[in-house]
């Protein structure tokens, strides 16, 4: 039944093609959901750290952020082992491209800043002490102007040079990085700084808290609230999602449907000749399932090649969309569902045909 079903479908070719055209559509929009979904929770997940941040009492985000510098010698009276103060700021590095800059400290070199922000190098080398008039930069950055290590570039009217291109795996990858110092005097922002990255032993972050106006937090629960901002967008965008696929779904069991109704009386001798219900019933699920199977095959393959490109770009933070397994297996259970649903409805409309007069012509 299965391959006359298959024989059906290619009789009407052109009519086969536009549902899968269709189909393949919804599950294109539902992958680039996915994919940036998982992009945008890529960018923003935290770093494995056992660093604690510092920031001021209820700050909305690591930027923007002012705090005196001098707070360090009261952070490390407070036992801590390690104090990395950082200024986060987004600025504009030409008219309409922002960029996002983070001062950090190089008085303990590359590997000091990497026990407070944990980096590879993907080219190039990192910023060691003493290094003036260079910055290093995300690999999303590297990427989005075509940077790469020896390339020079401007921020803010100062021309730097590009050392190196490191690589975090999450939103660090959207920043470019350049000596605190140097940072301070560019932003006009001399002895303030946004946040402190600290270790020590236990009970620091209480410690620092009973003694200060601030909020400790680990890194985790800073990236949280990031995460909890995108999650209402995504629901939105799931509901379009779910949507468009009834309307998917309505379209084709309409086909199917139409395809029952014009073979009722070929259906009646089948039935007559000794198939069953369960015959016709698959004969006619086949077809519902042979489409939306199609289209879910043009879906990822357009969404091999679509997704590969695309990118989106808010506030100097590139998204870059990620098609996970997981994803995959979503899809194919969203195909298999539209398929069932359109097809559920004509196959039942077919099973209980009345043999005699259908064959009768009534």
């Amino acid at each position: 039944m299965v391959g006359l079903a298959w024989r059906e479908l290619i009789s009407r070719r052109r009519t086969t093609a536009g549902l899968m055209l269709g189909v393949g559509v919804v599950l294109l929009v539902y992958f680039s959901i996915e994919g940036l979904w998982a992009g945008v929770a890529r960018t923003l997940s935290a770093q494995e750290s056992e660093a604690l941040v510092v920031l001021p009492k209820d700050a909305m985000a690591l930027s923007g952020n002012r705090l005196p510098l001098s707070m360090r010698s009261t952070l490390r009276g407070l036992g801590a082992e390690v104090v990395a103060p950082q200024l986060l700021a987004v600025r504009q590095a030409s008219p309409g491209e922002p960029v996002m800059l983070r001062g950090v400290p190089l008085d303990g070199g590359a590997r000091g800043l990497r026990r407070v922000v944990a980096f590879e190098m993907r080219a190039g080398a990192p910023l060691e002490r003493g290094d003036r008039g260079q910055i290093m930069i995300g690999a999303d950055v590297s990427r989005s102007k075509g940077l790469s290590p020896g390339d020079r570039f401007e921020v803010l009217g100062k021309m730097f040079i590009v050392k190196g291109i490191f690589a975090t795996g999450n939103l660090s990858d959207s920043e470019v990085w350049l000596d605190l110092d140097e940072a301070q005097r560019l932003l006009q922002a001399e002895g303030v700084v946004s946040m402190f990255s600290v270790l020590g032993p236990a009970g620091l972050a209480d410690r620092i808290e009973r003694r200060l106006d601030v909020d400790v937090l680990k890194e985790e629960e800073v990236w949280q609230s990031f995460t909890s901002a995108y999650a209402s967008l995504d629901g939105v965008m799931r509901l379009a999602a779910v949507i468009v696929a009834a309307a998917a779904a309505l379209g084709v069991m309409n086909t199917i449907f139409t395809v029952v109704q014009q073979r009722r009386r070929e259906m009646a001798i089948l039935r007559s000749v000794g198939f069953d219900r369960r015959a016709v019933l698959v004969y006619v699920l086949s077809q519902s399932l042979i489409i939306t199977l199609g289209g879910l095959a043009v879906a990822l393959g357009a969404a091999a090649g679509f997704l590969r490109f695309m990118r989106m770009e808010a506030v100097g933070m590139t998204f870059t969309p990620v098609l996970t397994g997981a994803a995959l297996l979503r899809g194919l259970v969203l195909a298999l569902a539209i398929g069932l649903l359109a097809g559920l409805y004509p196959a039942l409309r077919a099973t209980n045909l009345n043999i005699a007069q259908t064959l009768r012509g009534d």
